[in-house]
């Protein structure tokens, strides 16, 4: 019976209603600013004198080394020269001096 009350929220629960009060109680008294200061400052206080060491790479993150390499050594290298935006656009097939011709005959133009 008290359960059914809970689920139709005619009894809320308990551990609901604390947490319910205490966000209310937040929200209706902020911190003073001093107490926002010293809560951000926690954060960033601390900050280590010890100069930072170099990491003794793992054995995994040295074959993945190994890997690397090994594959950028079997890529096949990019032949020939690179192309212009048209070019990759058109196609590297297209001759654009033919593709954009102006085809026109004398008989056509007449003054």
């Amino acid at each position: 019976m008290l359960m059914q009350k809970a689920i139709t929220n005619e009894v809320p629960c308990k551990t609901c209603f604390q947490k319910h009060k205490k966000i209310e109680w937040e929200r209706n008294h902020p911190p003073a600013k001093v107490e926002r200061q010293i809560t951000t400052a926690k954060s960033v206080a601390y900050k280590n004198p010890l100069p930072k060491t170099d990491k003794v790479p793992t054995q995994l993150e040295i074959n993945l080394m190994k890997r690397e390499k090994r594959l950028e050594k079997l890529m096949p290298k990019p032949t020939g020269p690179k192309r212009d935006a048209s070019a990759q656009y058109y196609g590297h097939y297209l001759d654009p001096n033919e593709v954009f011709k102006f085809k026109a005959s004398e008989e056509s133009i007449r003054f």
